[in-house]
């Protein structure tokens, strides 16, 4: 929604300074009107490469195979996800949605097609669409980064789901808080 905006006003600054730019180009000679005119097309073009390359760097990158591995799910707020699943379980909403949205960015897929009962080894199983080790590494990676910032050793063979996961870290990141 923010590029959204970026962009009208950049389209709408760039349409503003462009009638400005022709209005004022009239007084000046030939000559002068069209370095003028190129100059400010050159910079305009540059200042739009610029947002473009910078809304690819910062946007999420999803997999489209994986996401269609998924199956078809109706996109869940995040919102939702906590209170249609989370919200009875006393653990934390902002932990909840941190590993959330660790896991998704993980396997590269919105976070808000996931459900707890998404499992490892079936709904994120190993397939061409995940590479050669399923695309958990990534998981098994932030995983081991949590046990390490959090000081602790998290049987990880027995996740199984996402649920496995939030819990696990949850429970250990809410009696961290606690203590």
């Amino acid at each position: 929604m923010a590029w959204q905006q970026a962009w009208r006003l950049f389209y709408g600054v760039t349409l503003f300074a462009g009638m400005v730019a022709v209005w004022w180009s009239w007084s000046l000679p030939a000559g002068k009107k069209i370095v003028w005119l190129l100059g400010f097309s050159a910079v305009s073009l540059v200042i739009a490469l610029i947002l473009a390359w910078f809304r690819y760097r910062t946007a999420p990158h999803y997999n489209r195979r994986k996401i269609k591995q998924l199956g078809p799910r109706q996109p869940m707020s995040a919102d939702e996800f906590y209170q249609m699943f989370y919200s009875q379980s006393q653990l934390p909403k902002e932990v909840v949605l941190e590993l959330l949205k660790e896991v998704a960015e993980s396997i590269e897929v919105p976070p808000t097609l996931l459900r707890p009962e998404d499992r490892f080894s079936a709904e994120m199983a190993d397939d061409a669409a995940w590479g050669p080790d399923g695309g958990l590494a990534e998981v098994t990676f932030a995983a081991e980064r949590r046990e390490k910032r959090l000081g602790v050793a998290v049987d990880l063979s027995k996740i199984q789901t996402l649920d496995d996961y939030i819990r696990a870290f949850s429970y250990i990141g809410a009696s961290r808080d606690e203590g």
